[in-house]
């Protein structure tokens, strides 16, 4: 195999531009070679001399040899794998597998699992949140007669919180489901409607919360207008603060979890300097 040929494959395999090789390569000769250069090497309309050749087996980090030899055939993966590496690519001793074995793919799936298994587990708790809601609603519907104060607004909420949590939570369960029993990842679906189901929660907590802190400070100051001495619904509201609290952190923490788990991690190799 030609020089030329040889330049334009290592370059590619260590994943280098022109611009950035010539960049490498002016920075260990002092005469400085440009993007142009690099690209009249490749197209073989002239060789480098033999100082650019060193300078291209250290930016490559490969042999001399290998630059050299035109025995040595880089289209071969073996053989190229080798020369990265800097092991011997004799090709009989690739032959005879005395240095290293073929590559074989693995398929890393515990990221795969671990997404899914998240994105399951938070199926299931949207599930039960819905239950509570539904329990919730069934409880108003029997225990209390429609001209107590409130009723409906607490039937509404409780409905749209059982309608939600079910719903988004039932359909995500129902996909993800699917893809764990045809052994394949969770869908992008299953995270999409998640993400949008705890965002809810976080709307519907801080919604409850305002709601619910205002409407006891309201109380309190009746209660003190009309001199009453317990202070009940004043002592209640610095606990409801942190239930709140509490509430809104752990809808925070499981929507970024959502999104983690919705993440794609590519491993890329970063330009490195050789």
């Amino acid at each position: 195999m030609k020089l030329f040929d040889k330049i334009r494959i290592l370059r590619k395999a260590r994943g280098l531009s022109q611009e950035q090789l010539g960049y490498s390569l002016s920075r260990v000769n002092k005469d400085g070679i440009s993007r142009q250069t690099v690209s009249d090497w490749e197209n073989g309309k002239f060789e480098p001399k033999l100082e650019n050749i060193r300078d291209l087996a250290e930016v490559f980090n490969v042999s001399f040899d290998a630059l050299l030899d035109e025995s040595v055939d880089l289209e071969n993966e073996r053989v190229l794998e080798a020369v990265l590496n800097k092991k011997p690519y004799d090709k009989k001793e690739l032959e005879d597998d005395i240095y290293f074995e073929p590559k074989k793919e693995v398929k890393d799936k515990r990221m795969t699992s671990w997404r899914t298994a998240i994105l399951m587990a938070v199926s299931v708790l949207f599930l039960y949140f819905g239950v509570n809601g539904l329990i919730s609603v069934i409880s108003i519907l029997t225990q209390i007669t429609k001209d107590t104060t409130g009723y409906q607004t607490s039937l509404f909420l409780n409905s749209l919180h059982c309608t939600v949590c079910l719903g988004l939570g039932g359909v995500s369960f129902a996909f993800g489901l699917t893809s764990v029993l045809r052994g394949q990842e969770a869908k992008k679906v299953v995270s999409i409607l998640l993400i949008i189901a705890a965002s809810y929660l976080i709307v519907y907590g801080l919604y409850l919360g305002i709601r619910n802190i205002s409407t006891y400070f309201q109380l309190a100051k009746r209660d003190k207008e009309e001199g009453w001495n317990d202070g009940f619904y004043e002592r209640m509201i610095p606990s409801m603060f942190v239930q709140y609290i509490y509430d809104l952190l752990l809808n925070t923490a499981l929507l970024l979890l959502v999104i983690f788990a919705n993440k794609k991690f590519a491993k890329k190799e970063p330009f490195q300097q050789y």
